[in-house]
């Protein structure tokens, strides 16, 4: 979201952009990685992918198991052609935790390139783990922006919360498709918005932010509104009785967070 804001307000440039060219070979070869590893629960998509390419891959990988921030022209090769295969596009609609890899996929000969500039698109389609305290400072007109990232687990945001005293809004973030989503080395134990709601209630309660008005923004909803349709909303609150209507689903998480607010704060949904 904060690079969505930084886009809209021309903070980008292309120096930055390249920074994010490891960060972005990370990502694909983390869900290729991820991919390989479910292969063998898709079964339709298994049996008509070439497998010698699938163990080209995995050498390739194994190889270069060392240098996660590049993706070798042999490996952009490999996946070039995994990505012709006529049914992997089909499957990939499907898989909605691949979307920004099918992204990535569609341009892989460029992205092993040396000169490798990534686009704008290409930048809000990374994904990148943010440690500590992040701020990002920029102008909107006559106005001065400083919006300040709490990175790392929840539970470390928790410890964090009480450090800002003179905050003037929070944005909570959530990840509208993440109703079906384990929190990863949770052994699937903890749903990843089950825990979203949770730091909420903790944000609401904060004597620290009780007065402080709170935007409330869902995200990836072009993920949820196709998730939606295969993948009912009880898998992660069994109460939830209205169908596979996006906008009920979505009305009835906006309602789980809206919940926890029970004073006078205002909270802004977007």
């Amino acid at each position: 979201m904060v690079n969505q804001l930084r886009i809209s307000s021309g903070g980008i440039s292309s120096e930055e952009c390249k920074l994010y060219s490891s960060v972005i070979a990370q990502n694909i070869i983390h869900d290729v990685q991820y991919l390989l590893s479910i292969l063998d629960d898709l079964r339709d998509l298994a049996l008509t992918i070439d497998k010698g390419v699938i163990e080209d891959i995995k050498k390739e990988l194994a190889d270069n198991f060392d240098r996660d921030d590049i993706i070798t022209p042999q490996l952009a090769r490999l996946l070039s052609q995994l990505w012709r295969t006529p049914t992997i596009k089909e499957a990939f609609a499907n898989l909605h935790e691949f979307h920004s890899l099918a992204w990535y996929l569609e341009t892989i000969q460029e992205i092993a390139k040396y000169d490798y500039v990534p686009t704008l698109t290409d930048v809000l389609h990374s994904k990148k783990t943010t440690l500590g305290i992040v701020e990002t400072i920029f102008d909107e007109g006559n106005v001065n922006f400083k919006i300040v990232e709490l990175g790392g687990k929840c539970s470390g945001k928790r410890k964090l919360m009480g450090h800002f005293q003179e905050v003037v809004s929070v944005v909570f973030c959530v990840e509208l498709s993440s109703y079906d989503v384990f929190l990863e080395n949770s052994n699937g134990r903890e749903n990843q918005m089950r825990e979203s709601i949770d730091l909420f209630k903790e944000i609401c309660e904060d004597k620290f932010l009780s007065e402080v008005p709170i935007i409330l923004v869902f995200t990836k909803t072009d993920i949820f509104r196709r998730k939606i349709r295969d993948i009912d909303l009880s898998v992660c609150f069994p109460e939830y009785q209205s169908g596979r209507d996006p906008d009920l689903a979505a009305d009835f998480i906006q309602d789980k967070f809206f919940a926890h607010n029970k004073g006078t704060r205002k909270i802004h949904p977007l």
